[in-house]
């Protein structure tokens, strides 16, 4: 971290797309889930639960316990709508799961996260944000 000239403004911001395959990837190969749902084992071998209990365990040890504030400011996977029937259904399972085990985890680790959901086919119903706003941003602490 740099100098910080003035006392109490430096923070620092992150991106969290792991893995790659679930999160970015649209060439051939990628993954439609993540995570320990039962039944439904179209995900990577890598970027899982304990991945992300990692990663933000590091941020939070580094930056949040020495008083620096962090940022989770991107962070998400692409809503993958061409999908159908039940690989689509496990896909919105998946991906809402997703995004509420990584909202949960920043703040448990102290950073204040902002959600990013891309959408292949450009449409805009997105049924994995159901919730997550509301449950989550209700808890945010207010600025002081």
């Amino acid at each position: 971290m740099p100098a910080d000239p003035t006392n109490d403004r430096l923070m620092a911001e992150v991106h969290y797309y792991d893995p790659y395959d679930f999160a970015l990837q649209t060439s051939s190969g990628y993954k439609t889930g993540w995570g320990e749902i039962p039944g439904y084992n179209d995900r990577s071998t890598w970027g899982q639960e304990s991945w992300v209990n990692t990663a933000f365990g590091y941020m939070k040890t580094t930056f949040v316990d020495k008083g620096i504030p962090v940022i989770l400011g991107e962070y998400g996977a692409i809503y993958r709508s061409s999908l159908t029937d039940g690989i689509l259904t496990n896909h919105i399972e998946s991906l809402n799961y997703y995004l509420n085990y990584l909202t949960s985890k920043a703040m448990k680790n102290g950073m204040c996260p902002f959600t990013g959901i891309m959408d292949q086919q450009k449409t805009t119903d997105l049924p994995c944000l159901t919730g997550l706003t509301e449950h989550y941003c209700e808890k945010m602490p207010s600025p002081q």
